[in-house]
């Protein structure tokens, strides 16, 4: 079960590694290393002591009664949802700053972002003029 817990964190964080976790956990005081990681990861240590998978729920941001949950709950879901907000800051502030919005501004954020959503790719915006270019010119 703890295994297939880890594994759901790193399917909800694609681009996270297990040496950032590791950093993660390690920057708020607890011993952990890639291998023991990658070996609860993969099942190899299929139970770990409470010390490893406190220090594992620290680098992914959850609390460590993520893991003990039996099932996936909402509970669980919004514990992943929540620690992935801590983890990018301006994400959350935007969200934040949405949710403060008015109800017709929320949605015409939202339509913003389903217009951004199917987009290609934006466009660069034409950087602006050096004032030191706009300066020799005029002269």
């Amino acid at each position: 079960m703890i295994p297939d817990r880890v594994e759901a964190l790193f399917e909800f964080w694609p681009d996270l590694t297990a040496a950032e976790v590791v950093g993660r956990a390690r920057a708020r005081g607890h011993r952990l290393d890639v291998g023991t990681l990658s070996a609860v990861r993969s099942g190899h240590i299929a139970h770990p002591s409470v010390e490893i998978v406190i220090a594992i729920a620290a680098g992914f941001g959850v609390s460590p009664e993520y893991f003990a949950e039996a099932g996936e709950t909402q509970a669980a879901g919004d514990d992943i949802r929540t620690a992935r907000l801590e983890v990018d800051h301006d994400l959350w502030m935007m969200a934040v700053a949405i949710a403060r919005l008015p109800p017709d501004r929320r949605d015409s954020v939202l339509e913003l972002l389903d217009v951004l959503e199917t987009t290609d790719r934006p466009r660069p915006r034409p950087a602006s003029p050096d004032p030191d270019e706009l300066r020799r010119e005029s002269s």
